[in-house]
């Protein structure tokens, strides 16, 4: 008998099956301190009919969600000479991912822990930004991509 059992699952991603995502299940302390991102820290001040209000901050969730699953993947990048080299996990890897990808990864991980109810449905909507570069999404902008609570059928 072993205390602790193999906690990571390969999945295809949905934008290449030939690419895959190895996912953790999240723990119970991964899952309260996203909760405490998405929901932020009580702002002295504010008050609404005497219910204090939480600054929310969804897309620092999504991506501590995609740090605290992600365990391996295949993905890989060609370089300037040719060569291909396998790209590391880091949080600029992480919030590079396709959106699609992004979601399902999202949406896996939060399967039956307490966030699923606010990210279990969550969409990653990219919207295109005319001022930008390649039409990518300005700093000031990515708070926006992301949509928590049920916004699928």
């Amino acid at each position: 008998m072993a205390y602790r059992k193999q906690s990571h699952e390969r999945y295809p991603l949905p934008s290449n099956d030939d690419y895959w995502v190895e996912l953790r299940r999240l723990s119970l302390i991964d899952a309260q301190a996203i909760q405490r991102i998405q929901f932020g820290e009580l702002r002295a001040g504010q008050q609404s009919e005497g219910v204090a209000i939480k600054q929310v901050d969804s897309a620092s969730a999504v991506v501590a969600i995609l740090a605290a699953a992600v365990r391996g993947w295949n993905l890989d990048e060609e370089l300037l000479d040719g060569t291909v080299r396998e790209l590391p996990i880091t949080e600029e890897t992480l919030t590079d991912l396709e959106p699609e990808d992004m979601e399902f990864i999202v949406h896996t991980a939060v399967r039956g822990t307490l966030l699923e109810q606010a990210f279990g449905r969550a969409t990653i909507a990219v919207q295109e930004v005319e001022d930008a570069p390649n039409g990518a999404a300005t700093p000031d902008e990515v708070d926006s991509l992301f949509t928590v609570g049920p916004s699928r059928p």
